[in-house]
């Protein structure tokens, strides 16, 4: 599908959104849809639009695939209190809000020795992005010695 001239991406959005708003304030998700499902006096339907969105919402399953987001994934299970967290799930869709995603960005931190503010969490909500994010810190933080690439 081609763009529409002035036409953002979701991704553009969010930048735009983490420019402007609190990152608490600025949805995971961005879903740019062709239409939305409206009664007669032009309301939109949210249970309909729910329905529709539902099967693109949900992430197919994927098993943590280096040790990143396995940790990551561990911490999100453990402060939501929920199993079978894989690499595509987003904290806020498992249920998280801004104060679990505290104790996550904390419990990380304390286990690494890193700093990584709040704000990553809501920048880089899946598993994946957080892990990605938990490993350049990791990298920023190592002594030049070891973030050289052997030759």
């Amino acid at each position: 599908m081609l763009r529409e001239a002035g036409a953002a991406t979701a991704r553009e959005l969010r930048a735009f959104a983490f420019d402007h708003l609190a990152p608490f304030k600025v949805p995971s998700i961005i879903i740019i849809v062709d239409d939305l499902p409206t009664n007669a006096l032009g309301k939109v339907q949210r249970k309909a639009l729910a329905g529709t969105l539902h099967p693109t919402l949900r992430a197919r399953f994927v098993s943590p695939r280096d040790a990143d987001e396995q940790l990551v994934a561990r911490v999100f299970a453990e402060v939501l209190g929920r199993g079978g967290v894989g690499s595509l799930d987003n904290f806020f869709e498992l249920g998280g809000d801004s104060l679990t995603g505290a104790r996550v960005v904390g419990s990380i931190n304390a286990e690494c020795g890193l700093e990584l503010p709040v704000a990553t969490l809501f920048m880089m909500p899946t598993v994946a992005e957080l892990a990605g994010a938990l490993s350049a810190a990791r990298q920023a933080s190592a002594p030049p010695e070891v973030r050289a690439r052997p030759h």
